[in-house]
């Protein structure tokens, strides 16, 4: 995988959330075909309707504004994922999922700190999705960045 792992900084950051105690794993962009296997393989465990490879190939084409990461843990296995959007200056998180035996770990907060760091640094100000903010309540915090 890439050297995009967890930081310390992201353990540190849900820690004062009072996120759930972290599992070992890393977060790294999706970037090429190569996780979407995995990534479909959580939505079918997770959703009733599911998005479709198509659909995360489209994304795929539009790495401008479309992002998704996948949650790996310390064997590889893929046990989370999160895809955004960066829509003017506000993240926009479509799916947010993580497998059932790996939830209440800090998987979902990880992925979501990561995401609210990334969309950030891209000149995000906000992050919108009510429901993706309460399964972290501790990180559901709207606004990302200070407006300059």
């Amino acid at each position: 995988w890439s050297s995009d792992v967890c930081s310390s900084d992201l353990r540190r950051a849900c820690a004062r959330s009072g996120a759930p105690p972290l599992m070992e794993c890393y977060v790294h962009a999706v970037t090429s075909a190569a996780d979407i296997d995995d990534i479909l393989r959580i939505e079918q465990i997770t959703f009733t309707n599911p998005w479709t490879r198509e659909m995360y190939l489209s994304e795929l084409e539009h790495h401008d504004v479309a992002f998704f990461y996948i949650a790996r843990d310390a064997v590889g296995e893929a046990v989370g994922f999160c895809s955004w959007w960066r829509v003017l200056d506000e993240v926009h998180i479509n799916n947010l999922a993580v497998l059932p035996e790996k939830r209440r770990f800090g998987v979902a907060s990880l992925l979501l700190t990561r995401v609210l760091a990334d969309g950030a640094a891209r000149g995000a100000t906000r992050a919108m999705n009510v429901a993706a903010s309460a399964i972290t309540s501790p990180l559901s915090t709207r606004k990302i960045a200070n407006d300059e």
